[in-house]
């Protein structure tokens, strides 16, 4: 039982360095960010595997816990291209608690994947927490995540 309390305390603090990475959370509380990672979803994604679709709304951020995932655009010729391998540690989709936007990219598994997944109606229930620390964060930042967006 020890073990298993040491392994999830050891993957809570994980999350919660990686959330911090992400520019949608950098400098909110402790508790905002405490309570998202305990809104984390486990996926497993096989070979090949398309994670989100180009096109498609999104709903939901991921993060790679283990494995690759590349990101494929189709060229004009109707190739497949990978543009950009993520591995361990890396995210994508944040946009997707802010705003109802198509994805601009398909992302899929390299290989056999293990991801967790932050959806927007997970999100929702601290938004609020989350818009208040937002809009006291100073102006530079606020312009940050309108160029991002």
């Amino acid at each position: 039982m020890l073990m298993g309390s040491l392994q999830s305390w050891h993957l809570r603090e994980n999350f919660e360095r990686r959330l911090k990475r992400v520019d949608l959370f950098k400098n909110t509380k402790s508790e905002f960010i405490s309570s998202l990672v305990m809104k984390l979803r486990p996926r497993i994604a096989q070979s090949k595997e398309i994670i989100v679709k180009k096109g498609d709304l999104g709903d939901a951020m991921y993060f790679v816990n283990r494995g690759e995932c590349e990101v494929v655009v189709t060229t004009p010729a109707g190739n497949e291209l990978v543009v950009h391998t993520m591995y361990s540690g890396d995210f994508f989709g944040e946009i997707a608690l802010l705003i109802d936007t198509p994805r601009t990219a398909t992302v899929r598994a390299k290989g056999h994947a293990d991801l967790y997944v932050l959806t927007r109606s997970d999100n929702k229930k601290h938004a609020q927490l989350f818009f208040h620390d937002f809009c006291q964060r100073p102006k530079n930042l606020r312009t940050e995540k309108k160029r991002i967006i």
